[in-house]
C-alpha cells in the first residue's frame, strides 16, 4: 500500500498523501479525498519475468518454459505494433492468445509452488505471479 500511495503522490503532484481515518477506502491528498475504488492497480510483467531469468540455473526446465511464454507475450505486442493498435485488433490478439499464454504461465507457477521451498527465490517469484494474476493480466481486457 505504501508503494501505491507514494506513486499517487507523484501522479497527483502533492506533498503527502495518507489513508483517510474515517474511511479506509479513501485517501487524502492536501485536503482532497480520492476513492481507492477508482484506482486500478495493474501489475508489471517485468517484475514477474525477471526472477525466472535471474534464477534460471536453479530450475532450467521450468524457467526456460516460463521465459518462452513471456517471449510469446512480447511477440503478441510486436504483432500489435505491426498490425496497428486498434481496439478491435488488440482485443482479438490479447484475448485469443495473450489470455491463453497467461493461463499457461499461472499453471506452471502453481506447479512450481510445490517444487520449491517457500524461502527460495523461485517460490517467491511463482507466488508473485499466482497472487497478482488479476493485476498482471489487467491489460488484456483494458487496452
Amino acid at each position: 500500500m505504501t508503494d501505491l500511495l507514494n506513486g499517487l503522490v507523484d501522479a497527483l503532484g502533492c506533498d503527502s498523501i495518507e489513508k483517510s481515518k474515517e474511511n479506509p477506502n479513501e485517501i487524502e491528498a492536501e485536503g482532497v479525498e480520492y476513492s481507492l475504488s477508482k484506482v486500478t492497480i495493474a501489475g508489471r510483467i517485468a517484475h514477474a519475468r525477471k526472477p525466472f531469468w535471474m534464477y534460471r540455473e536453479v530450475d532450467p526446465l521450468n524457467c526456460a518454459y516460463l521465459l518462452r511464454a513471456f517471449a510469446g507475450l512480447s511477440g503478441i505486442e510486436d504483432t500489435l505494433d505491426c498490425l496497428g493498435r486498434t481496439e478491435k485488433v488488440i482485443q482479438y490478439w490479447r484475448g485469443r492468445f495473450g489470455q491463453k499464454i497467461w493461463n499457461i504461465i499461472k499453471a506452471r507457477c502453481e506447479k512450481m509452488l510445490g517444487e520449491h521451498l517457500p524461502t527460495s527465490e523461485l517460490h517467491v517469484a511463482a507466488k508473485y505471479v499466482v497472487t497478482h494474476f488479476t493485476e498482471l493480466t489487467y491489460y488484456l481486457k483494458h487496452p
